[in-house]
């Protein structure tokens, strides 16, 4: 059970814009409808915090961090200027039950 990756994906065309590894430090560009696609192994369910807040679980793929409409259709996050810790933790059950596998956590910058 793992978060090997976060993808960032450009909600307008669904196209992938980059990737966010584990201790990463990213800058992500608010041009851009910009969505965060969590690439887990093994797991139940998924959910991302923010600053240790948790703002989003997602039981099925796509692990979105603002949800989906379907695959293939992110929803956008509303990023807001500042930097913030990601942490997306990967449960082998839904609901973030049972033990939390391997996290990714990087530091996010919206300028």
């Amino acid at each position: 059970v793992a978060v090997n990756s976060v993808t960032i994906i450009d909600t307008d065309d669904n196209s992938v814009q980059g990737s966010i590894t584990n201790g990463a430090t990213v800058t992500l560009d608010l041009s851009q409808n910009l969505a965060l696609r969590a690439e887990a192994t093994g797991v139940g369910s998924v959910q991302f915090y923010i600053d240790g807040n948790l703002i989003q679980t997602e039981n099925a793929a796509p692990y979105s961090i603002a949800g989906d409409g379907g695959p293939g259709n992110l929803t956008n996050w509303n990023f807001a200027p500042g930097t913030y810790t990601l942490e997306v933790r990967p449960y082998p059950q839904s609901n973030g039950q049972g033990t939390v596998g391997t996290s990714l956590t990087a530091t996010i910058t919206i300028p």
